[in-house]
This record gives C-alpha cells, sequence and structure tokens, in this order.
C-alpha cells in the first residue's frame, strides 16, 4: 500500500533510520499495552497476558520495519471502534471506519475486510438517520471499490507466484491435480484440496519450515506460537463472536488463495493467542473431569 513508502519518505528513514525505529518501539509497546487491557476485560490471567507480550513475532516486527506493525495497530483502531459502536454509535463508526482506511492504505490483504466493516455499520444503522446511514455505506464502497482496483495489479502477480510455493514439498498445483490418483476423482479432489488448505493454515500458524537459511531458534520460537496460534483459528470460529469470525475469516482468505504465512496472521494474533489459550484450557478442564483427576 502507498502508507509505509510514505512514512519511509516523510521521515527520512535512509539518512536517519533511528526516527522510525525508535517510533515502531513506542507503536509496539502501546499496542501491546491495549491488547493486555482487552485481556484484563476478558478476565485473562496473568500467564495469559505475559504470553502476548513475550509472543515473538510481535517482538520481532517491533524491530524489522514492515507493514506488520502498522496494519496491526490498524486493525485495533478498527477493532476498538467495532466494540465501542454498541455503546457509542457514532464514535464507535467513526474509528472504525478510520481503521478500515488506514488498513486499505497498508497492505492489499484488507481488501477482504470489507464485510467486516458493513457488519460494523448495519447493526447500528437504526440509531442513526437514513441519508446518514447511506452516506456511510456510498463513501466506505467507494473507498472500497477504488482499492480494489489500485490493488489488482498486485494479486494477479502474487497469484503467478504462489505457483512456485510448494507445502511439505508439493506444489499447489500438484495438490489441484490430486494426490491419490487411486481414488474416485471427486474423493481425490476434496481430499487432496482439503489437505492443500489444511497446509495452508498450518504454515499461516508459525508450524512451518524456514523459506530460507533462518535461525533455528527463531523457526523454533515461531512453531511454539504456532501451538497457540493454530488451534486458536478453529476455536475462534467455534467460541467467538459473530465480528471475530468474520475478521479471521478476512484475513484467512488471502493466504487460502495466495501466500501462506504466519506474518500475515500478525494483526489478528493476540485473538488467536486468546483463543489458543482457551482451547488447552478448556481441554484439559475436559480431560481432568473425564478421568476425575
Amino acid at each position: 500500500g502507498p502508507m509505509f513508502p510514505w512514512l519511509l519518505n516523510v521521515l527520512n528513514y535512509s539518512k536517519q533510520p533511528i526516527i522510525l525505529a525508535s517510533i515502531y518501539l513506542i507503536a509496539n509497546a502501546l499496542l501491546v499495552f491495549g491488547w493486555v487491557l482487552y485481556y484484563r476485560a476478558r478476565e485473562v490471567s496473568l500467564w495469559g497476558q505475559l504470553a502476548l507480550i513475550a509472543f515473538p513475532l510481535i517482538l520481532w516486527y517491533s524491530l524489522a520495519l514492515s507493514t506488520e506493525l502498522p496494519m496491526s495497530i490498524a486493525l485495533f483502531i478498527f477493532f476498538c471502534g467495532s466494540l465501542a459502536s454498541r455503546r457509542w454509535p457514532f464514535w464507535g463508526i467513526s474509528c472504525a471506519l478510520a481503521g478500515f482506511i488506514l488498513m486499505l492504505l497498508i497492505r492489499p490483504n484488507s481488501l477482504s475486510l470489507f464485510p467486516a466493516m458493513l457488519l460494523v455499520i448495519f447493526p447500528n444503522r437504526d440509531v442513526m438517520s437514513s441519508w446518514c446511514a447511506a452516506a456511510i455505506i456510498v463513501l466506505v464502497t467507494s473507498i472500497y471499490a477504488y482499492f480494489v482496483v489500485y490493488y489488482a495489479p498486485y494479486f494477479f502477480m502474487v497469484q503467478e507466484s504462489t505457483a512456485f510455493l510448494s507445502y511439505w514439498g508439493l506444489f499447489p498445483e500438484q495438490y489441484s491435480e490430486g494426490l491419490f490418483p487411486n481414488l474416485p476423482l471427486l474423493l481425490d479432489q476434496v481430499i487432496s484440496n482439503g489437505a492443500l488448505i489444511v497446509s495452508k493454515l498450518i504454515y499461516a500458524s508459525g508450524l512451518r519450515p524456514s523459506y530460507s537459511d533462518t535461525s533455528t531458534l527463531f523457526v523454533f520460537l515461531r512453531g511454539m506460537g504456532g501451538i497457540l496460534i493454530l488451534p486458536g483459528i478453529f476455536y475462534c470460529f467455534y467460541r467467538g463472536s459473530w465480528l471475530e469470525r468474520v475478521l479471521l475469516f478476512g484475513f484467512l482468505f488471502p493466504l487460502l488463495i495466495t501466500v501462506a504465512q504466519e506474518r500475515y496472521l500478525l494483526p489478528i494474533a493476540p485473538l488467536l493467542l486468546l483463543y489458543g489459550g482457551i482451547f488447552w484450557k478448556d481441554l484439559y478442564q475436559s480431560i481432568r473431569k473425564h478421568f476425575c483427576l
């Protein structure tokens, strides 16, 4: 998106990198603090809050200057606005709209979050005049349509490059052609494409081999986060609110049709960590109850 290059130019990163680096560190600290407050509101234990603070990817992208941290901040603004819209519709929708526009300016995968924006507007349309609700919907749709056209060339470029990325040593084309030729064609297609989807989810959680000569320690730490992220994906769909489910699907959909990497789930990672922790807690309590421990 255009915002990150603009940020580099305005802050003169090529000559004074320390300014942007300092802003990233401060912004990351504030972002984590905001999510910790949300965790406390959800009555998450101290251990859960510490797990969020120590999450390796969040720490890494506070040091690596990229679009991940700005996107995470914009998503948090959108999320807070969405929650606030129930009590303060005008300010909540305004905040959510600002976060959505920021995400569009930062990353192309934010296009798939358009349903989440509509989910914030429509339940609150009764507290606004009809012309105001219509104006907001037209504004959001017009902005969205502009960025669809703006990002279209990038999407086709990424779509072509996905054919050269493998999952467990197999390319997407091999999955789509079928991995089990001895099975009936329809069953082969269902199982093979299902395996590709599951593989992409596993890769997106961080439980994947490295694409390059990455430090073994970093691969291990990334995988540790995946132990919470992967079950958190499924448990968020099972236990999450409609807003959380739509947000999660909005982040997963681009990964399923293009490249699956854990960095693209970073903005929503605090929610996935939360639901991953809830999953393991519920599983432990279920086992303890079943075996009368």
